[in-house]
This record gives structure tokens, sequence and C-alpha cells, in this order.
């Protein structure tokens, strides 16, 4: 009841669940423990590749924000409280970067410090520009770190595409 995230930790030996209004953590060899509460809209958890942290997005709805929580001592700090919808982070491999989608109008996606706490301002933020509002599914590192594809719009009878963007903020679209 109440399950609202899954993630696998990037060990792969733990798993962390967002069910019921708490964070917790299963290891594969072991019992699960919750590490602390979260409120009960809380989703999209993303582990950082050292598994120190895990983040996730949690408000009402069109106003959620990030917050990051430690795996070990659960404490937790909000990363972003931009105007708008925060969600969907995601952890660059190399552990640099926190990506997220900010939705108001329209879907940006924004990369910030992974360490930094409370943005407020969207000048806090490197914009990588416009996704929209239609991707379908949430953004994916690069292995170097360097850019993060985002799936394109789902039409019927044609290809999939998707569209990898760097850093700099360069688009390339991807198709089959």
């Amino acid at each position: 009841r109440g399950f609202m995230g899954l993630a696998l930790g990037p060990d792969g030996r733990r798993i962390e669940l967002l069910p019921l209004g708490k964070l917790w953590i299963v290891s594969l060899n072991g019992s699960p423990h919750a590490v602390t509460k979260v409120p009960f809209e809380a989703t999209s958890l993303a582990w950082s590749p050292d598994g120190t942290e895990v983040a996730w997005s949690a408000g009402v709805a069109d106003h959620e924000d990030i917050f990051a929580t430690n795996t070990v001592t659960g404490s937790t700090r909000r990363v972003t409280a931009l105007p708008g919808r925060e969600s969907y982070p995601a952890y660059s491999p190399d552990g640099r970067y926190l990506a997220f989608v900010h939705a108001q109008s329209d879907g940006v996606l924004r990369v910030i410090d992974a360490h930094t706490s409370n943005v407020t301002n969207q000048e806090q933020t490197r914009s990588l520009g416009s996704i929209g509002l239609t991707w379908t599914s949430p953004p994916q590192w690069s292995p170097e770190s360097d850019g993060l594809l985002v799936s394109g719009e789902a039409r019927v009878n044609q290809p999939s595409s998707g569209t990898f963007i760097s850093l700099s903020a360069e688009k390339k679209t991807l198709t089959r």
C-alpha cells in the first residue's frame, strides 16, 4: 500500500523503497530498515553513485521539490525550491551533478551541483533547454557524465526517438 518508488542501489546489493511515507533500504543479505520519514507523495528515487545519498521529489501537485537523504544517518536536505515542479532527479555517474526536470509551462532539463541545497532561483541552475512536456522516460546520464538522454514523444506507427543533450546544451536527435 502507498508504494511510490523503487531504485536499485549502485552496488546492486541494496534497494531503496518509498512506501507508506517512509524511505526504506532493503539489503539483499539483510532485513529492510526504515531510513527516515518522507511525505506520503514522495516519488522518483535516484541513488548517488557512491550510495551515500538518495534523491527524491515531493510536494503538492505541480509544486514538487527535490530532496536528498543520507542513506546512513537519514538526514534530509531540500535541494530545490523553484516555482513549479521539480522531478525525476538523476545523479551523474561521476557524482558531480544532479539533473532534474523543471516544469512550469514547459519542461526544462536543469543541472545543479549534486551537493547544493536550497536552489530557489533558476539562475542557480544550468538550463539544458526545453524538453517539452511529452517525453516518455526520466532523463538518463551518459556514462561519461557529459550529457543526458531524453526519450521522445510516443507516437503510434512512428519509430521511437530520443535526444542527447550535452552539458553545453547542444542537442542531437537520435533515431534507430
